[in-house]
């Protein structure tokens, strides 16, 4: 899967949740990456293409850095990104999943010791 520049409603969506250039373009990166990767990654992670790429699908200027203020509004995008994309960080049954791949995980590491 290619990654794909925000399309208008995710535009509007960042619009939404973020009034100033710099934060808008951060919630954008955690919203395509997630779609792309399937987690946040940090910030300094991200290629500076997809950056620039991003930057200029949504028409910012080149000098616009991503950023979040404060932790927190980092955590309220990433909850936002998540209900946007209807993905739960931690439901029950992501738990079990979890925690049925860390038992395997154990047991082909004890095996390959073995």
């Amino acid at each position: 899967m290619l990654f794909t520049p925000p399309i208008k409603d995710e535009l509007d969506f960042a619009r939404a949740m973020a009034r100033k250039a710099q934060p808008r373009l951060g919630l954008l990166l955690l919203l395509k990456s997630f779609q792309r990767r399937g987690y946040f990654p940090a910030a300094e992670k991200i290629p500076q293409a997809i950056v620039q790429h991003v930057r200029m699908a949504s028409g910012m200027d080149a000098e616009v850095p991503p950023s979040y203020v404060e932790l927190r509004t980092l955590y309220r995008y990433r909850q936002a990104v998540r209900e946007r994309l209807g993905v739960s960080a931690w439901s029950k049954d992501g738990l079990r999943v979890a925690s049925e791949a860390i038992v395997d995980a154990d047991r082909i590491l004890t095996q390959a010791k073995g």
